[in-house]
C-alpha cells in the first residue's frame, strides 16, 4: 500500500491555490455560498432581532416625515392653518427623534454582531487549519492562508455589516414608502416602479461579471501577501544574493496586477452605480412632468405632490445603493467561497473511532511492510523494523533515503497506512492523537522558534513548567551557559523564527523544548547537526541518564552521533539495508562502513590543515 498526497482535499492545488471556477460555478457561488453565512448568524439571533427592530423604527421615522411635510404644505397653501403647521413641525421632530433612536439601536447591535461573526469565522478557520496534516501544509502557502484569514474574512464582515443589513433596511424603507405612495397615486407609483425592470436586467447581466472580478481581486491579494511573506521570511537570502532589485520588481508586478484587477472591479461597480443613477434620475423627471400636470388639472394637491416626491427621493438612495450592495455581496461571496474552500478540506489525520487507551508508549515499536510515497514518488518501500522500547536506536543513510519521513510517520504527523506501525502491539491509528503528541517529542534539524522569550520557547509544550525546570533542561541541552550570556538571559526575545540565535543555539533550544516534556519517545532528527563534535559529545554524554527507560530515536548522518545508539539502522533508497551496533557494522563491508570511512578521511584532512 502506498500513500501519497495531493493538496489535502478538493480543489486545493499546488501552492495552496484554488482551482479556477467555471462561469456556471461563478453564478452558483454567488447564490449558494451566501446561504452559508446564516449558520454563523444563528447564535446572535437576539441581537439581530433587536437590530432589525431598530431598523424598523429608523425607517418608520423616515417614512412618516414626508407625510407631515405634505400636510404642512397644504396647511400653508390651501388652508392657511398656522396651528396645523406647528403640529406638523412637532410631528416631524418626533419622527426625527424616533429615527435617531432606532439608528443607535441597530448600529450597536448589528455592527457589533458583524464583528462577532468575523471573530467566529476567523477562529473556526484557524482551528481547522491547525488540524491539517503535514502533507496539506506541504502544498499550502503561508501568504495565501494569511490573506484568507485577514482580507477575506474582513470582506465577509463587510458583507454582513453593510450588505445583509442594507438589504433588510432598504426593503423596510421601500415597502413603507411604496405603500404610502400608492395611497396618494397608484398611477404615479407604477411610473416610479418602472426603473425596477431596468434594475433587474442590469443586475442580471452584470452580477456574474462582478463576482468573477471580485474573486480575482481576492486571489491577487493572496498572491501579493504570499510574495511579501516569502521575502520577509527569506530576507537574508535575498540580501546575500543581491536580489533586492529583482524581488522588488516581482513584487511591483504583482502589485500592478492587483491594481489592475481592483480598478477593473471598481470600474464595473462605478458603471453599475452610474447606470442605476441615470435610470432613477430619468424616473424623477418623468414624475415631475406627470405629477405637475396632475396638480394643474386638480388631481393632486401641492402637499400630496411634495409628499410623493419626498417618498420617491427616499427610494433613490436604496435603489442606487443596490448596485453597491450587489458589489459588496459579490465580493463577500467570493471571499466566503475561498474560506469555505479551506473549511471543506478533509482533515486527513483524525481521532480514531475505536480508540485504544494506553498509559504510555514505552513498549517496542514495530514497523511492518511500510510503504509510503510523496505524490506517487516512493520514499519508503516494504520497510520492516523493530525499535526496542527503552533503547537508543539510530537511523542513518544517504540524503533523501527516507529517514525524516519515517520519524514523522512514527509521530503520525503524516497519515500512516493502516496496520504498519504499532506501539506495544497497538496500531498507531488506534492510539488517541492527544497521547501521541504528549508522549512523543520531536526535535528537528531545522527548528522553529517563536518570537517570544527563550524561556517561553523552551516550555512551549509544557506551559506550566517552572523556572527551575527551564534552567535544568537548558543545561541538559547544552545551551544554558549561552543563554546566561544574553542581555536578558531567559527573558530574551529571540525574534521571528529565532533570528537572534545561531543555528546551533536554535537547535539546542529546540532540544530543551523536547526534553522538558519528558516524553516516552524522544526523536532527535539531526538535532545537533550545527554543533561541533566536542559540544555534541558533551551533550550526548550528559543525556545518558535521561535516555534510560525512554525510547530514543536518533536520525543522523554523523558517525560521532550514531555511536551512542544501542542499534543502528541503515536505510538506502527507502529500504533497510543494514542493522546492528556501531562495532558490528564497521566490521562489515556495507554502506555504514563506507560512510564511516568517508567521515574518518574528512576528519583526518581537517586535522592536517
Amino acid at each position: 500500500m502506498t500513500h501519497g498526497f495531493g493538496g489535502g482535499g478538493r480543489g486545493f492545488g499546488g501552492g495552496g491555490r484554488l482551482t479556477p471556477a467555471s462561469s456556471d460555478e461563478e453564478e452558483s457561488v454567488s447564490l449558494s455560498y451566501l446561504k452559508k453565512i446564516f449558520p454563523y448568524l444563528r447564535p446572535y439571533r437576539t441581537a439581530i432581532f433587536l437590530g432589525f427592530f431598530g431598523s424598523l423604527i429608523t425607517k418608520g421615522g423616515q417614512v412618516i416625515s414626508p407625510f407631515f411635510v405634505g400636510k404642512a404644505v397644504d396647511a400653508i397653501v390651501l388652508w392657511n392653518d398656522q396651528t396645523l403647521v406647528y403640529w406638523c413641525i412637532g410631528a416631524i421632530m418626533l419622527a426625527i427623534i424616533t429615527e435617531v433612536s432606532g439608528e443607535f439601536i441597530w448600529r450597536t447591535t448589528l455592527v457589533g454582531t458583524s464583528y462577532q461573526v468575523e471573530t467566529d469565522i476567523r477562529n473556526k478557520f484557524f482551528s481547522h487549519v491547525l488540524k491539517m496534516s503535514h502533507s496539506w501544509f506541504d502544498k499550502a502557502r503561508t501568504g495565501d492562508l494569511m490573506s484568507r484569514a485577514t482580507s477575506d474574512i474582513g470582506t465577509i464582515r463587510g458583507m454582513v455589516e453593510f450588505g445583509l443589513v442594507s438589504i433588510v433596511r432598504n426593503t423596510i424603507l421601500c415597502i413603507g414608502a411604496l405603500a404610502l405612495m400608492l395611497r396618494i397615486s397608484p398611477f404615479l407609483t407604477l411610473l416610479s416602479l418602472a426603473p425596477l425592470a431596468g434594475l433587474t436586467i442590469t443586475v442580471r447581466l452584470m452580477g456574474p461579471m462582478l463576482h468573477r472580478r471580485a474573486r480575482e481581486v481576492q486571489e491577487q491579494i493572496a498572491e501579493v501577501s504570499a510574495k511579501a511573506q516569502e521575502n520577509f521570511t527569506g530576507i537574508r537570502v535575498v540580501k546575500s544574493y543581491g536580489m533586492e532589485e529583482a524581488e522588488k520588481n516581482r513584487f511591483a508586478a504583482l502589485s500592478k496586477d492587483y491594481y489592475k484587477k481592483t480598478m477593473s472591479l471598481a470600474k464595473a461597480s462605478a458603471f453599475l452605480h452610474t447606470l442605476l443613477g441615470m435610470i432613477f434620475e430619468t424616473a424623477i423627471l418623468l414624475i415631475l412632468f406627470v405629477g405637475g400636470r396632475s396638480i394643474i388639472f386638480g388631481k393632486l394637491s401641492y402637499g400630496e405632490f411634495v409628499e410623493f416626491i419626498g417618498y420617491q427621493m427616499m427610494l433613490i438612495w436604496p435603489m442606487i445603493s443596490f448596485g453597491m450592495i450587489i458589489a459588496v455581496m459579490q465580493r463577500g461571496a467570493a471571499s466566503l467561497y475561498r474560506i469555505e474552500k479551506i473549511l471543506s478540506e478533509d482533515v486527513q489525520i483524525v481521532e480514531p473511532q475505536d480508540t485504544v487507551e494506553m498509559k504510555s508508549l514505552r513498549g517496542d515499536i514495530i514497523i511492518r511492510n511500510l510503504n509510503f510515497s510523496y505524490n506517487a514518488t516512493p520514499v519508503l518501500k516494504e520497510l520492516n523494523l523493530k525499535i526496542e522500547g527503552g533503547k537508543v536506536t539510530a537511523i542513518t543513510g544517504p540524503v533523501g533515503c527516507g529517514k525524516s519521513t519515517l520519524v514523522l510517520l512514527l509521530s503520525r504527523l503524516y497519515e500512516v497506512p493502516e496496520g504498519t506501525i504499532f506501539y506495544g502491539g497497538v496500531d498507531v491509528r488506534k492510539i488517541p492523537l492527544r497521547l501521541l503528541h504528549r508522549k512523543i517529542a520531536y526535535a528537528p534539524q531545522e527548528p522553529f522558534l517563536f518570537s517570544e522569550t527563550v524561556a517561553d520557547n523552551i516550555k512551549f509544550g509544557k506551559p506550566e513548567a517552572t523556572d527551575e525546570e527551564v534552567r535544568y533542561y537548558a543545561k541538559l541541552a547544552g545551551i544554558a551557559e549561552e543563554i546566561e550570556e544574553l542581555p536578558d538571559k531567559y527573558a530574551q526575545i529571540v525574534g521571528e523564527r529565532g533570528v537572534t540565535l545561531s543555528g546551533g543555539q536554535k537547535q539546542r533550544v529546540s532540544l530543551a523544548r523536547a526534553l522538558i516534556s519528558q516524553p516516552d519517545v524522544l526523536i532527535m532528527d539531526d538535532t545537533l547537526s550545527s554543533v561541533d563534535s566536542q559540544k555534541e559529545d558533551e551533550i550526548m554524554n550528559g543525556l545518558r541518564d535521561y535516555f534510560k527507560g525512554r525510547t530514543v530515536i536518533i536520525v543522523s548522518h554523523r558517525i560521532s552521533t550514531l555511536k551512542y545508539a544501542d542499534k543502528i539502522v541503515v536505510i538506502s533508497e527507502g529500504r533497510i539495508v543494514e542493522e546492528g551496533s556501531h562495532q558490528e557494522l564497521t566490521t562489515k563491508n556495507g554502506l555504514y562502513k563506507q560512510l564511516y570511512e568517508r567521515q574518518r578521511i574528512k576528519e583526518m584532512v581537517a586535522e592536517t590543515r
